[in-house]
């Protein structure tokens, strides 16, 4: 939970996949040359089990929140 990871890509398009026990969830995120593109893990998790869903989020929104946290690494 409100945690994030920030990796440079080469420019392109690149699919990202999330697998948890209960099945998969992708998305294709297309980025030029030094665009910033923020992708987001959105679940929810009940006693009967649990759904998962990869989502464009906005650059803004995804720079406050990022802002808040603690940065433990950063990329090399």
């Amino acid at each position: 939970p409100e945690s994030f990871v920030r990796l440079r890509m080469r420019p392109g398009t690149h699919t990202f996949t999330a697998a948890w026990s209960e099945g998969t969830t992708e998305l294709a995120v297309n980025g030029a040359a030094g665009e910033v593109r923020v992708v987001e893990l959105v679940g929810s998790v009940w006693a009967w089990g649990s759904t998962y869903r990869l989502e464009h989020g906005d650059v803004a929104e995804g720079r406050h929140r990022v802002a808040q946290l603690r940065l433990v690494a950063d990329v090399q």
